[in-house]
């Protein structure tokens, strides 16, 4: 007797679990759709999808209660109960899912760069990755911006064509004023006392000036600390060519019990001897620098001041096989190699070459009163450069 009941449980238990549940799922619009997921909720929990026909199809179910999910990306998810008692087909149709999402809008302010749509940054990271060259031959890493170079150490920034005088350059928020008619003069600006170097290239240029017809150039500092405390960096680049070193440390930072008082003081120099070809030695390719910046302000919620002051000095090199004072010079100086005067490697910087010094002061103060805001900046610049040529006897220590 035990033995047939067993039989007879065992039959019923396979005759309950043959349903199959099969179905098709369609758009609002009554087109097929293929791939679309079907979760069925069994123990364990089993799912397919759709074919290009968007049927689908579940065998070997036990009679009960399931519940069904189908969903389709674009197409409202359907969840719904369904009672199996016997092999059954279902049409499923699933409704447009419209999403109207709000308009996401991201926004940053950079000093000095209102209105203006065509600009590229130098970023902190990028100006790092650049240290140790001049402030000319790092902006040539941003797009639209070349160089003209005379020599291993004179880079003059180009944009849309011109250069010199057709390009502004902001220090610190002050015009750069100095000797930038020639090809050989360079911007006296070291790279390290900035953050961030912004180009501006569209037609909102223009609103610095008449002289900024090509670009505007704006060399953007850090903030100054505003807490107690301090910090640094130093930094140092060595180079083979030329057997140079470039050393850069910055020290800033914050008194205790004055909150938004900083200070910051930071200094540069470099040294390079010639610098060599290929072939040759570039004799009388030299660089000697020596930069200091200091600055400290203060800044409340409805005033603030700021003190600024940077002196950049530098003596450069001019490859003395380029120096011609008549036509047989010049043919003889583009057919020779190597050049003449070409000998060993050295330290030393004679004729021809560069001493340049420029001195930036900048003042600045702001305060919040019922009747507005009021602003006050002064800037003092002074820059003084020499050129020593190749000349006869005494004249040569007196600039040309």
């Amino acid at each position: 007797m035990m033995i047939v009941l067993s039989i007879t449980f065992q039959a019923l238990g396979q005759q309950n679990c043959r349903s199959t549940f099969s179905g098709i799922a369609l758009s609002d619009a009554g087109q097929p759709l293929y791939a679309a997921s079907v979760m069925l909720a069994t123990t364990p929990a089993s799912g397919t999808t759709t074919n290009e026909a968007g049927k689908f199809r579940f065998n070997d179910l036990c009679h009960g209660e399931y519940r069904i999910t189908i969903q389709y990306v674009g197409y409202k998810t359907q969840t719904l109960s369904i009672f199996i008692d016997r092999s059954i087909e279902r049409t499923f149709r699933l409704e447009t899912d419209v999403t109207q999402l709000n308009e996401v809008v991201v926004e940053e302010a950079l000093p000095n760069t209102e209105h203006a749509h065509n600009f590229s940054i130098l970023s902190e990271k990028q100006l790092s990755e650049t240290a140790g060259k001049t402030l000319g031959e790092s902006l040539k890493e941003l797009p639209g911006v070349n160089t003209i170079q005379s020599g291993p150490g004179i880079f003059k920034p180009i944009i849309h064509g011109v250069h010199s005088q057709r390009i502004l350059i902001l220090n610190y928020g002050i015009r750069q004023e100095g000797q930038q008619w020639g090809a050989e003069h360079a911007p006296e600006i070291d790279p390290f006392v900035a953050s961030n170097i912004v180009v501006i290239k569209d037609a909102s240029a223009i609103k610095y000036g008449t002289d900024a017809l090509g670009g505007v150039i704006v060399v953007n500092p850090p903030s100054l600390p505003d807490k107690s405390g301090i910090g640094g960096s130093f930094n140092t680049v060595l180079q083979s060519n030329g057997r140079s070193g470039t050393f850069s440390g910055m020290l800033e930072g914050g008194i205790k019990g004055l909150s938004g008082l900083g200070w910051r003081v930071q200094g540069t120099a470099k040294r390079s001897g010639d610098f060599i070809s290929p072939d040759y030695m570039l004799t009388n390719t030299g660089i000697k620098e020596l930069n200091f910046s200091v600055a400290t302000g203060y800044h409340s919620e409805h005033k603030g001041f700021e003190v600024f002051f940077s002196h950049f000095n530098t003596e450069i090199g001019i490859l003395k096989g380029t120096s011609t004072s008549n036509l047989d010079d010049l043919l003889n100086a583009m057919e020779r190699t190597p050049p003449q005067y070409t000998s060993d490697f050295s330290y030393s910087i004679s004729e021809p070459r560069q001493e340049v010094s420029h001195n930036l002061l900048k003042l600045n103060a702001h305060v919040e009163t019922d009747q507005g805001e009021w602003r006050l900046q002064y800037g003092f610049q002074n820059n003084n450069r020499k050129e020593f040529d190749i000349r006869r006897g005494s004249l040569a220590v007196y600039p040309a």
